[in-house]
């Protein structure tokens, strides 16, 4: 993707001659006692594009990172089992910032952002019925999920506030 989009809101992309992605990600899991676990995963990358035009401007860039590319993003879960078939998490998730295009330009950066969510679910019996209220958002921080600018103005798409989410899974 270069950062600009088509007339139908759709990210334009263009070849590069050479880019990279290298980085490593990690799991951890934890079963700190028979009720309590814990899980992190997370995932840190060095990306760059060796060289990038911007064709709307003639510039050409020089080792820049691809945008919409965090270098760290993490994910956390901490469950506790209140009894059999009921339990409570929270979870967590972070995205370092992230550019808009791909010249660099601190001025149009997707920031970076951590949020948190909370579940509680119940099973009658695993694969059977999985019943499960989320509360996204707990804290109601903004955060935006994507983002594109047109050169002088960052745009930004928000993920909802906090929220309620119900959910049921049943197999026959």
């Amino acid at each position: 993707p270069i950062g600009e989009l088509s007339y139908l809101g759709l990210p334009l992309r263009e070849n590069v001659p050479r880019s990279m992605r290298q980085g490593v990600e990690a799991t951890i899991r934890w079963q700190i006692s028979t009720r309590l676990s814990a899980e992190v995963n997370g995932a840190v990358s060095h990306n760059w594009i060796a060289a990038y035009t911007n064709d709307s401007i003639g510039t050409t860039y020089y080792d820049v990172p691809p945008l919409l590319t965090p270098a760290v993003s993490t994910n956390q879960q901490l469950t506790y089992a209140v009894r059999r078939g009921i339990s409570l998490s929270l979870e967590g998730r972070f995205t370092s910032r992230s550019f808009l295009d791909n010249t660099e330009n601190p001025s149009f950066v997707l920031p970076a952002a951590y949020i948190t969510d909370a579940r509680i679910a119940w099973q009658d019996a695993p694969g059977h019925l999985d019943v499960s209220l989320f509360v996204n958002n707990v804290a109601d921080v903004l955060r935006y999920s994507n983002g594109y600018t047109d050169g002088s103005v960052s745009y930004y798409y928000p993920l909802p506030p906090r929220n309620l989410y119900f959910q049921v899974r049943a197999a026959f």
